[in-house]
């Protein structure tokens, strides 16, 4: 506590998790001098997760209550590959290893809130009117790293390939928000809600939301309540960014990020807010 009425809080979390998904086996025949007796790779994640909030609030700030908040908080995602080779290095170059590095995937989201809060006496309202007001900044972040040149070159890692550098990318976005909340009772057993959020998005545009809601109280057992409102969902940072270019001595396939120059020579379009 700062004092009576302004205390300081924070909180975070921290999850590590190792995981191992076997793979088909393989006989003899792909690699007899490496793998005499056939061989089931295994591919692997290493994720590690964490999220960290710091804040401060206050009960009268000119009447208000307020809290001011910062959010930090990713994800960082290492995948591999063992007990594996790559047959067509090997065809190549006489060698190949039996582990691989495949692709390192991140993402981090910094928001910082301001939310302030009141409640109002207006005359003819069996109840005070709630205001609550916000504005919100949120930075976003994904990286795909690709993964070792053994893992991809010629044909890959058997089982799953790692990730060209092709495949590879780092994009990020800010966005700014704020709302505003109404809320009361009309009489002593009807509430009513109206809510509009503003939001900016530096990569897809503006979008305007609003809600309506109300709840009726007929007995202390049985109310109806009941809301209308429109919706906004961007792209995720994944969805736009994420490219995955596999190849073969045969041929080459994989998917493309609508953004790439790829992409669009071949009539792709960027994704579009729903």
């Amino acid at each position: 506590y700062l004092g009576d009425d302004v205390e300081l809080y924070g909180f975070g979390t921290y999850a590590h998790r190792n995981g191992d998904a076997y793979q088909n086996y393989r006989p003899p025949s792909v690699l007899p001098q490496v793998y005499p007796n056939g061989f089931v790779p295994v591919e692997t994640i290493n994720e590690n997760d964490y999220s960290v909030t710091a804040g401060v609030k206050g009960k009268n700030l000119f009447g208000w209550a307020w809290d001011l908040s910062t959010t930090y908080g990713g994800d960082y995602s290492v995948f591999g590959m063992r007990n594996s080779a790559n047959t067509g290095l090997y065809a190549a170059t006489g060698s190949t290893p039996t582990t691989f590095h495949l692709s390192t995937v991140s993402n981090t989201q910094l928001t910082n809130n301001l939310d302030l809060s009141r409640a109002f006496n207006v005359p003819l309202l069996p109840a005070p009117l709630n205001v609550a007001v916000g504005v919100e900044q949120r930075r976003e972040t994904y990286t795909i790293r690709n993964g070792e040149q053994a893992s991809w070159i010629d044909g890959g890692s058997a089982a799953l390939p790692g990730l060209a550098p092709v495949s590879a990318s780092d994009i990020s976005r800010n966005v700014i928000g704020t709302y505003v909340d109404l809320s009361t009772y009309l009489t002593p057993k009807w509430q009513v809600n109206l809510a509009g959020r503003y939001e900016h998005y530096n990569d897809v545009g503006d979008t305007t939301n609003g809600k309506v809601s109300t709840r009726y109280q007929f007995s202390p057992a049985i109310a109806v309540r009941g809301s209308v409102s429109s919706g906004f969902r961007a792209p995720s940072l994944a969805q736009e960014s994420y490219t995955s270019v596999t190849t073969s001595p045969a041929s080459v396939g994989g998917i493309l990020a609508t953004t790439s120059p790829g992409a669009r020579l071949i009539g792709a379009q960027a994704l579009k807010p729903e």
